[in-house]
């Protein structure tokens, strides 16, 4: 007889019918369990292999023959836009891209009258971090490097209840110290390697760290402002390092060169509200100024009073970059502002995440026109514009005659720059990790980050983004972006006269910023669809090494001119050059304000999950409260809009971490 003509009993057949519906669905739940625990383990598995595969740079890999090679490659990619044919083993000496979040445990520090207060906080805090662990372990994939929790040292009068969750070690002077740790945060593993701990006084009290003694006596009870100065300084991290507070949630899969990579810089993200979040001008101790615009309106004061005034954006509170080297300058620029201790008084708190984004955004673009103004036209380097340096200057700017000077109309540049698989391929050909993000990305490499260029025939956009892909067309459209005045450059029309380089300098970039921008708009697009070939001095002009352009706290104080060589041997300018736009360098990411919710209240957080489950567009999402809570007809809970993303982020992060804990406490 055949299979097909089989009869099997009927008790048969019902246990057959009852053991596939039990056991399908079963097998599916242990398949999906079983990948998402490898997928846990993969993704920090995979993040060590990725370095392990790279040796730590040697010394000879900074002389000699890659050392060359290097300078030929940064040379050409700020030229043309393109990667060298045979580029260097490391572009920097950075190749990966180190992590630290910073945390504080309230409790820990609070009085007896604020205690329930700061009980809620930390609960809120701690609770926000273990799903800001979880979403990153979930979703960071290549190109990272350590994980540090940076926390405050334990106060003398911590209470009982935060002393058992704290962590023992010893400074470098071999003297014992107690420092803060989230209760559930395990600090061994026999398989996986959880966080570090770093403490406050780690770094405070570090003669590296360029802070303040005062910072260092007051290390339990430091502001969150200091503790992201804290972070942006600590030693044995790489030289750019990745800020991430306990409320930033990862949404997407994202890689390093989504924050930063050599060839595109540090990205910051912006608000697609400009008007909205332009920075205000007021006065930050005015009565009305919300209490998180001030630290934000003095760093912007900082920044009119060196770089002149004009209109600055906000960043949204998602993680921001570092760079070491750059905060340096900031700490030298104001050194009363940056390495002295804020905890006496908020009137002196100054927003240091703007203050770098914007300080490295204006260094670029005086580094674009130093460029073009000093090292291409002031080939005697004399200080001084001769008649026919300021008739080279005034024909690369579209004069044709010098004694009638009219100026040609500027439209937004055509570029291809920015392009998703021209940024691809780049990044690709560099041997550099590649980008995971679909989010449009605005370039220092096009001049300036804070346009969108007209796009090339055929590029292709970043998808994904459709607040930044409406602000791209609606800047497309608009193809006349200014012309320049007579009035911008009158000293270089007086007959006979020879200019001051450093004055002319000031005039176009900090008196008359608008003239300077009109210039950058021009020779972008005369540099073509690629690099800024327009700007670069000549390849046979040599200069004195200079690792940075001057850094005064005023712009009245700038002498941008050439100095004598001080027997350190001489470069040739497109390297000084190009060494000193590879500084500065950076990105933005145009994000919808949505990924940073206000939640008021009950209603309105609701409101904004939904929003950010239904416009899945981002890679992270910012869950400060963002405000104070709104008064209420009905009494309501403040802490309503943590309980509403706690059971939020534990649908989407439900697994717990190897480095969890099992405890009942946050």
């Amino acid at each position: 007889m055949s299979p097909a003509g089989m009869r099997f009993p009927q008790g048969t057949r019902s246990f057959r019918t009852r053991f596939v519906l039990l056991a399908l669905p079963a097998s599916i739940v242990l398949l999906l369990l079983t990948s998402a625990f490898y997928w846990r383990g993969l993704s920090s598995q995979r993040t060590s292999e990725h370095f392990n595969s790279k040796s730590v740079p040697s010394p000879s890999e900074w002389t000699g023959e890659q050392q060359q090679r290097r300078e030929r490659c940064w040379a050409q990619w700020v030229s043309t836009g393109n990667v060298c044919r045979d580029p260097p083993h490391y572009w920097s000496r950075q190749d990966r891209l180190d992590l630290v979040w910073t945390w504080n445990n309230a409790s820990a520090t609070s009085t007896s009258s604020s205690s329930a207060h700061s009980s809620q906080s930390h609960s809120a805090s701690s609770d926000l971090l273990r799903y800001s662990f979880r979403s990153a372990q979930r979703y960071m994939q290549s190109g990272f490097g350590t994980v540090t929790l940076l926390t405050p040292d334990v106060a003398m009068a911590a209470s009982s209840d935060s002393a058992t969750c704290t962590h023992a070690y010893t400074d470098s002077h071999g003297i014992p110290h107690t420092g803060q740790r989230p209760c559930w945060l395990s600090t061994a593993d026999a398989v996986y390697e959880p966080p570090s701990l770093l403490h406050h006084s780690q770094v405070a009290c570090a003669d590296e760290s360029g802070l303040d003694k005062d910072i260092c006596s007051h290390a339990s009870t430091v502001t969150a402002a200091d503790a992201l100065l804290l972070a942006a300084v600590a030693p044995e991290l790489t030289e750019v390092r990745l800020a991430v507070s306990p409320h930033h949630i990862f949404a997407a899969p994202v890689s390093s060169s989504d924050f930063w990579s050599p060839l595109y810089g540090s990205i910051f993200r912006l608000s697609a509200d400009a008007e909205a979040d332009d920075i205000p001008t007021t006065n930050p101790d005015a009565v009305g100024t919300l209490a998180e615009d001030a630290p934000i309106i003095r760093a912007n004061a900082l920044l009119d009073r060196r770089f002149g005034s004009r209109p600055r954006r906000k960043l949204l509170d998602l993680p921001q970059p570092f760079s070491k080297a750059i905060v340096a300058e900031l700490q030298q620029a104001w050194p009363n502002h940056l390495g002295r201790s804020s905890t006496t008084s908020a009137r002196n708190l100054i927003d240091l995440a703007t203050l770098h984004a914007h300080y490295m955004a204006e260094r670029h673009r005086e580094a674009l026109l130093w460029s073009f103004l000093v090292a291409k036209h002031d080939r005697d380097a004399d200080g001084v514009y001769s008649s026919q340096e300021a008739t080279a200057l005034l024909r690369d700017l579209g004069v044709n005659d010098v004694h009638k000077p009219t100026f040609p109309v500027v439209s937004v540049p055509i570029r291809s720059s920015v392009d998703k698989s021209t940024v691809a391929s780049n990044l690709r050909r560099a041997s550099l990790t590649a980008g995971l993000s679909h989010q449009f990305l605005q370039s220092s490499i096009d001049g300036s980050a804070m346009y969108v260029p007209r796009p090339s025939a055929g590029s292709v956009l970043g998808s994904g983004n459709v607040g930044s892909d409406a602000n791209a067309a609606g800047q497309a459209n608009d193809t006349i972006a200014c012309q320049l005045e007579t009035e911008c450059v009158e000293p270089l029309l007086v007959a006979g006269g020879k200019p001051s380089v450093s004055e002319f300098f000031s005039r176009v970039a900090y008196l008359a910023p608008v003239c300077g921008d009109c210039m950058l708009m021009h020779l972008v697009g005369k540099s073509g669809l690629q690099g800024l070939s327009a700007f670069l001095p000549d390849e046979e002009l040599v200069m004195p090494s200079l690792a940075s352009l001057p850094s005064p706290s005023t712009f009245e104080q700038v002498d941008v001119s050439i100095k004598p060589s001080s027997g350190n041997g001489e470069k040739r300018r497109l390297d000084v050059v190009a060494g000193l736009l590879a500084r500065y360098t950076h990105s933005v990411i145009i994000e919808e304000t949505f990924v940073t919710p206000h939640m008021p209240n009950r209603s309105a957080t609701a409101e904004s999950l939904s929003t950010l489950e239904f416009f899945n567009v981002s890679s992270v999402f910012g869950f400060k409260q963002h405000g104070s809570a709104s008064p209420e007809p009905r009494a309501e809970d403040a802490w309503i809009w943590i309980k509403y993303v706690r059971a939020w982020l534990s649908v989407r992060y439900p697994l717990a971490m190897r480095f969890e804990s099992h405890t009942t406490e946050l």
